[in-house]
């Protein structure tokens, strides 16, 4: 018996000189040139085709974005990771975090924006809900930060280094955080995270 197959690839498009006042603008006007994708992958020469591939197109799907400063430099220390539809994503909490650590991930709507690392013994020891509360609050709450996060929102997300990476999002209405002087006034939410690995040009 015979089969079509088709494999969903994933490619990585440059785009260069991106002028954008943020890196999260700049991830969307690269997303405004979702057409021209289907014309650059059009296939032209056949022959140019691995033997049994007859077809190469766009498939109308981002798998993640990678946004660099164009500074010139060989490594890049300011670059921000974001999903499919272009959000940032959460940098991931590999130790407690301090009050202020806390505050500088509230948004103006008061919620915060977390993700941690699970490995599958963690997630099967969770067993429900209120176990995954548990492990959050001790994996996450460091000095000067007591009360509690409400109305928890989990979805995995990603597998990193043999762990699930959980995004969270919680209210911090009956959260405590020591010298809470301007915890909730931000011009907007901490969005921008970075990867601990560096990179080299290419």
């Amino acid at each position: 018996m015979k089969h079509d197959v088709h494999m969903f690839a994933v490619v990585r498009v440059k785009c260069v000189g991106i002028k954008a006042e943020s890196h999260d603008a700049a991830v969307q006007r690269a997303m405004d040139r979702f057409q021209e994708l289907y014309s650059l992958f059009e296939t032209r020469n056949f022959q140019s085709l691995p033997n049994g591939v007859t077809d190469v197109e766009f498939g109308e799907e981002f798998s993640h974005f990678l946004v660099d400063d164009d500074t010139g430099a060989e490594e890049f220390s300011g670059s921000t990771w974001h999903d499919g539809d272009g959000n940032p994503e959460s940098v991931i909490v590999e130790k407690p975090l301090s009050a202020q650590e806390f505050r500088s991930r509230i948004g103006p709507d008061g919620r915060v924006q977390l993700a941690i690392a699970l490995s599958l013994k963690e997630l099967r020891d969770c067993d429900q809900i209120d176990g995954l509360n548990e492990l959050v609050d001790s994996r996450v709450y460091g000095t000067g930060v007591h009360g509690y996060l409400t109305d928890l929102v989990c979805r995995p997300s990603r597998v990193k280094d043999e762990r699930v990476v959980i995004e969270m999002s919680a209210a911090t209405n009956e959260l405590g955080l020591d010298d809470l002087t301007n915890a909730h006034t931000y011009d907007e939410p901490d969005g921008r995270f970075l990867k601990p690995a560096k990179r080299k040009q290419k």
